[in-house]
């Protein structure tokens, strides 16, 4: 990424001419240096739901984006979780087997991460075998993101110098079974999630740390002397930029299909015996819909906006994980000490505001280029809801 960021640098000041001080002449030019902008970084952007990659591992290392192709070393075909043959790559559990993804930032997410992954272990008396491994840069605990098995059970990993020993672990797993592995890491700690269930979570928030050049292994560490190599198969690898909900999460787990009726009802209601519906008592709201709610200050007596908390819908978590916390710079602010985060009321016109972060650059009178991360403040586009409802019936449509 490094390398088609700089070509981008390159190309900007040909488009802007010599000697404008860094002033762009007309619409064309801006059109161009737009489109050139679009061609050069299109193929490395993340998709809009936060997918940076997806490894089918369809007997080889091949990725949906080209640019982040995989190298196999002795792992070889194998019939994936729908049973059909070449759908997975097998490992020998030999420090020879394993598969190297290129040591590229858009793989090594720095604020948060969402690993789901098929795994079929074939072994159970090892101590710990890597199904996935990228280095940090401590001594010892070296792993910045990881996915092993220990001792039988799913051990999700992710370390810093200064935080080491961070993990969670699943219940015990069954051999020569499919097991969907879902794991997401953010800064409010780190979830694991086995065929759709929860299996444990940590608050230990901290962020990411890497090893400048280390690659991602699949199938070990491919480290000299402690490989850990894994024995089974591996199928549908994929990585987000982002906490992955559990509807999502979910949707994974059923291969992208539809999920289930929570309940049908048809039977007592006017519907044809041939119409399904589902039934929700409440509906998720997306997570990064953070409310702020109108509050008297006791001191003064003002009406303030106070930063609140939405619960995740998941009454199965642990309490410490069921709320929701900022992921942006702005609004994480005091994130761990209630009713600390304020707004006045008159920075917020009922049109809303917007604040956009965006990478800022310009040129000075010497032709020396300054680039920056700005914040920019403009009015909002009108009054928005987050679309939380209860008690809903919506109607399925007609195979």
């Amino acid at each position: 990424m490094a390398n088609q960021v700089w070509a981008i640098e390159q190309q900007i000041p040909s488009l802007m001419g010599e000697g404008m001080d860094g002033r762009l002449a007309g619409e064309a030019v801006r059109g161009q240096l737009a489109q050139t902008l679009l061609d050069t970084i299109g193929a490395i952007w993340p998709t809009a739901d936060g997918l940076v990659a997806h490894y089918p591992l369809n007997g080889d290392a091949q990725a949906q984006e080209a640019s982040l192709n995989g190298t196999v070393q002795g792992a070889t075909s194998a019939p994936g979780p729908w049973g059909t043959a070449q759908q997975a790559l097998r490992f020998a559990g030999s420090p020879s087997s394993y598969v190297t993804l290129p040591a590229v930032d858009v793989l090594k997410p720095t604020h948060a991460l969402t690993l789901s992954i098929w795994v079929r272990p074939s072994l159970s008396t090892i101590q710990e075998q890597y199904i996935i491994f990228t280095k940090n840069t401590a001594t010892a605990d070296q792993q910045a993101y990881a996915l092993s098995i220990h001792n039988n059970k799913f051990r999700a990993y992710k370390n810093t110098s200064n935080t080491p020993n961070t993990f969670v672990e699943s219940q015990a797993l069954q051999i020569n079974v499919w097991h969907h592995v879902v794991v997401v890491m953010d800064e409010a700690g780190i979830r694991q999630y086995v065929n759709g269930t929860l299996q444990g979570g940590t608050t230990l928030a901290h962020g990411f740390e890497y090893e400048a050049g280390a690659a991602v292994v699949l199938g070990g560490t491919n480290e000299s002397g402690v490989e850990f190599p894994f024995v089974g198969d591996l199928s549908a690898l994929r990585l987000y930029n982002r906490a992955l909900n559990l509807t999502e999460i979910m949707q994974l787990y059923h291969n992208g299909q539809p999920l289930p009726a929570l309940a049908n009802l048809s039977s007592v209601t006017t519907l044809q015996p041939a119409d399904y519906i589902y039934h929700y008592l409440i509906n998720e709201v997306p997570e990064h819909w953070i409310p702020f709610v109108p509050v008297r200050l006791p001191s003064s007596n003002e009406l303030v906006l106070q930063r609140g908390k939405m619960l995740r819908n998941m009454p199965f978590l642990p309490e410490n994980l069921q709320h929701i916390y900022p992921a942006g710079t702005l609004l994480r602010e005091h994130t761990h000490s209630p009713g600390l985060y304020f707004l006045k009321e008159e920075e917020v016109p009922r049109a809303g505001v917007e604040v956009r972060r965006s990478f800022q650059r310009a040129r000075w009178l010497n032709g020396k280029v300054f680039t920056w991360l700005g914040r920019q403040k403009r009015a909002g586009y009108g009054e928005v809801e987050s679309q939380l409802q209860f008690d809903t019936l919506e109607p399925r449509e007609k195979v």
